[in-house]
This record gives structure tokens, sequence and C-alpha cells, in this order.
């Protein structure tokens, strides 16, 4: 089979990166957009010694796991790459994927299915976004690029993140002049939140302001360029242990 061409496929298996796993004429396929259960039609698009590579461009069968991803944006980023699947089976290959990374290693392990989030929202404590010069504004990375999207939330993270990003890329007369690269969004389990700018030039101190004034929950909005990055301690707490 060469890039292009079609195939019918029957998904048993599915990747911790979103690709559904099926075997036909002796050979691997790993498709894009496809969860155990599906049957679709598929587009090789890339050729493997091993393996190929290919896209859903048909659904055929839909699998009972199937389900609409809630992200807007889920086929630009990859960020959620299993919101097409249900939550059971999301939580099902990431057990599978740790059990099977420590049986390799000859280590046995016994968890539940459910250990890994008990929502499948809200739960990441740390976001990156680029700043783009063209859009005049901080986005999210398309999938595998660094070409940059407009930003309308992200999920995964809690929701004062995506208030925050959309507050600062509404005033961007304040930050424009520092040549910002990226921003980074930390929370502790105390609901503090910390901002952090990475940029060529100083960041402009009004800006700190404006963003601290809006949000109360931001406890510092930091700088830092290629000469100087002001130094801070996030503190937070795992299980009874706290961290500085």
């Amino acid at each position: 089979m060469e890039t292009g061409a079609r195939v019918t496929l029957d998904i048993v298996d599915l990747t911790e990166k979103g690709y559904g796993v099926a075997k036909a004429e002796g050979a691997v396929f790993f498709v894009r957009n496809g969860i155990p259960g599906d049957r679709v039609e598929a587009e090789i698009e890339e050729v493997r010694k091993r393996y190929f590579i290919a896209n859903t461009v048909g659904l055929l069968q839909r699998s009972q796991d199937r389900i609409e991803p809630a992200c807007r944006d889920c086929s630009l980023c990859g960020g959620c790459a299993l919101s097409h699947a249900s939550f059971e089976l999301e939580n099902r290959t990431k057990a599978d994927t740790v059990r099977n990374a420590f049986k390799k290693a000859g280590i046995p392990l016994d968890f539940p299915e459910q250990a890994f989030a008990l929502d499948r929202f809200g739960y990441r404590n740390k976001l990156t976004v680029h700043y783009s010069e063209e859009l005049g504004a901080f986005g999210l990375y398309s999938e595998k690029t660094h070409s940059v999207f407009p930003f309308r939330e992200c999920l995964l993270c809690p929701g004062i993140f995506s208030d925050c990003l959309r507050y600062i890329n509404s005033i961007p007369e304040y930050f424009r002049d520092s040549c910002p690269d990226e921003l980074i969004f930390q929370i502790n389990g105390n609901g503090e939140v910390y901002i952090t700018m990475k940029s060529r030039k100083r960041m402009n101190n009004r800006f700190r302001e404006l963003v601290r004034a809006r949000f109360p929950s931001v406890k510092e909005v930091l700088s830092s360029t290629p000469f100087r990055t002001e130094k801070s301690f996030f503190e937070d707490a795992i299980l009874n242990f706290s961290l500085t």
C-alpha cells in the first residue's frame, strides 16, 4: 500500500496518543480518530517499515465508546487526544499504558483503572501558550507544528487559566512591547496561580498590576528574559508533603 491509498479497517485497540489500532493484510495500522468498535474507511498518510499511519475519512460503523468531543479545538492542538472516546475507555487506555510499561520493565503492578482522574476536565496544573505576531495574541500550537491558532479555552486546565488568558489577550498594548514568546500558567493545591511571561524584553509592570487586580487568585506574575529571571517560590502540597 502507498500513501493516499484507502482501506477499510476494524479498530481493535487504542493508544494513549489517541490512535486507533487495526490489523489487516498482515500489517498494523495506527488510525487517527479511530477507537475500538469502529469500522472506518482510512487513508494512508505515512508508510513505515513495520506499520502504517492512516487518517479516518469515513465512519462506517460507530463504536459504543465514541462520543462527540467537548473541546471545540481538539482537532487542532492534539492536547486532548482521547476526547472522542468515552471517559471509561480513556481511563482503561491510560491504565493499560502504565501497566504495560511496568510489565516490560519486569515490575508487577496492580492498581484501579480509575486511578488517573475522577474528572476528565480541569485536572492539569500547568498550561503553556505561545505568542503569535500575526495574531497579536497568545494561543496554542497546532499539533506537531509551531503554528499558533487563536485561543478560546482549554477544558483540561482549571477555568482560571482560560479566563486569565482571554483577559491578557484583550490588553496587548501592555505586553506587546516586551517582545513576548510564551506564557506559562501554574496552579497549586490552594488555588494560587503563578504566571510567567518569557520575553526578549522586560515585562511592563502595569501589565502585572492589571492581571493581579483582575484576578485575586493570581499570586505572582513573573518576568523571564534572556538576561534576567525573577526569582519565585512555588508552594504546593502532595499527599502529606509540603513542597517549595
